[in-house]
This record gives structure tokens, C-alpha cells and sequence, in this order.
């Protein structure tokens, strides 16, 4: 992924966020002489040229880059948040619910579910699946609605009993009115 960022006219500032294990290029239109990242532990960034420099993302959180001239006037801050790629999450979502419309996003390294499901039970598998994904069940915020609400079917039968019957059987009618 390049970005291409002009800073004529000034210092620029940007946000940036970057995939966990992924790299973005930064293109300038002038000669960036320093990069200074506030977190390197979680942002390492390297000077190729003056004008390309690379990101490379190391560990989910936030940081901020400062990139400085020749001269050390400020030309650019980046503020950077690292967050899990969760593109193949949403892919495997689809194929594995597809009469569903779930959304996936990541979030300090959670990752949060929307969109609504068919069912309960759908709603579970997706949360189940993401649990997997995000290693840890309690990284999982599952904000999915399910369609249609909970909906309960009852058979209900309506039996009518003759009391020339009732007599036949034993069943005593008036001892059944005073009890209830």
C-alpha cells in the first residue's frame, strides 16, 4: 500500500492505520532527512530514500510518527493504529453464514461483530469463529441482532369431554370445579 502525502504548504498531519504484520510506503513530495516513531516496538519505520519510507506494522496498538526535514522542521505527524487484519474473518464469515450480514471490525485488538443473523444460533457460530480467530473468547464483541426476534411456536390442542364419559371413567367434574 503506498500513500502518497504532499506537505507543500506546511506540516501535514494524517491518520494511518495499519494491518499487523503489514507494511504501507509513504511517499513525499520533499526530502524527509529524520523519522522519529514514538513507539518502535510497535511501528518500525525505515528510510529507503528521502522521499519513500516504509512502515512496518509489529504490534496491535496506537503510535505516532514525526517526519523532519534537513533543516529539522516538522513536515509531517502521522497518528498510527496497528490493528488485526480481519479481511479473511469477514470472508470466511460470508462462506460459512451466507444468508447473514455481518460485519467485522477490529479494535484494540478486539474484534467486534455487527450486522444481524438469521438466528441464535448463527449468532453464536459467528462469535464461536471469531473466539477462534481472536484466541480468546472475551476478545470478541458480539453486537449481532438477530432478525425477526425470538419467535416461539405453540401447538396447542382443545380437547372436549362428553360427561356421560367423564362418568364412564370415573372422572368426577363437580370435585374438579370446587378444587379449582
Amino acid at each position: 500500500r503506498i500513500l502518497p502525502i504532499s506537505t507543500r504548504g506546511g506540516a501535514s498531519h494524517q491518520r494511518l492505520t495499519l494491518s499487523l504484520d503489514k507494511a504501507a510506503v509513504v511517499q513525499l513530495d520533499t526530502d524527509a532527512r529524520d523519522v522519529l516513531v514514538s513507539n518502535p516496538d510497535m511501528v518500525d519505520a525505515v528510510v529507503r530514500t528521502p522521499r519513500r519510507i516504509f512502515l512496518l506494522a509489529t504490534k496491535v496498538g496506537q503510535t505516532n510518527a514525526f517526519f523532519f526535514d534537513a533543516e529539522g522542521r516538522q513536515i509531517l505527524s502521522l497518528d498510527i493504529r496497528v490493528e488485526r487484519d480481519v479481511v479473511d474473518l469477514g470472508s470466511l464469515m460470508k462462506a460459512s453464514l451466507p444468508n447473514s450480514a455481518i460485519t467485522v471490525q477490529a479494535m484494540n485488538d478486539n474484534v467486534i461483530l455487527t450486522g444481524s443473523v438469521n438466528s441464535a444460533l448463527e449468532s453464536t457460530r459467528a462469535a464461536d469463529l471469531a473466539a477462534r480467530f481472536a484466541g480468546d473468547a472475551k476478545k470478541v464483541v458480539n453486537m449481532l441482532s438477530v432478525a425477526g426476534g425470538g419467535q416461539v411456536m405453540l401447538k396447542v390442542r382443545i380437547a372436549e369431554m362428553n360427561r356421560n364419559v367423564a362418568k364412564q371413567f370415573g372422572v368426577d367434574l363437580t370435585a374438579a370445579g370446587n378444587v379449582g
